[in-house]
């Protein structure tokens, strides 16, 4: 008796995982994603708060204009942060440029600290993200193969 409900359960199980599996291979593929077209965007200027324990340590200042090519960002940010109970200043500037298709064409990113400054600078040309990295008086530079647009 023991031994036929030992089969009944195995045969019910292999049922069971001939349906899962023929369902996960005969599913249809998934809908085409829908055609959507960018939202214009406006001029804007941002200015935020950055809180930390309900008291403000710095801000952010973000700007978002569109131009002929596309549309130009900028985000600036100042931060007071205790490091080992040192009081520090983190500053960063962030700068790009997109198309009208909101894909990012060149940018400029930069890190500033009591420790030192790092600037990072790229753009995008023949599907490839071209960077320029540099710290103090060492500069590197690096190529990565895009798949696609860079948003």
């Amino acid at each position: 008796m023991a031994r036929m409900v030992r089969i009944a359960i195995v045969i019910v199980w292999l049922g069971l995982m001939g349906v899962l599996l023929r369902e996960r291979w005969t599913a249809p593929p998934p809908p085409a994603p829908l055609a959507s077209t960018p939202a214009p965007l406006r001029a804007a200027d941002e200015w935020l708060d950055v809180l930390h324990d309900n008291q403000k340590i710095g801000y952010v200042r973000h700007r978002a204009t569109p131009n002929d090519d596309g549309h130009m960002f900028e985000e600036q940010s100042l931060l007071r942060l205790n490091f080992m109970n040192e009081p520090q200043t983190v500053r960063t500037i962030v700068t790009g440029q997109t198309d009208q298709g909101y894909a990012m064409q060149r940018f400029t990113f930069e890190l500033s600290s009591g420790v030192g400054t790092l600037r990072v600078r790229g753009h995008v040309a023949d599907g490839t993200l071209h960077l320029t990295m540099a710290s103090g008086a060492e500069e590197s530079t690096q190529t990565v193969p895009l798949k696609g647009p860079l948003y």
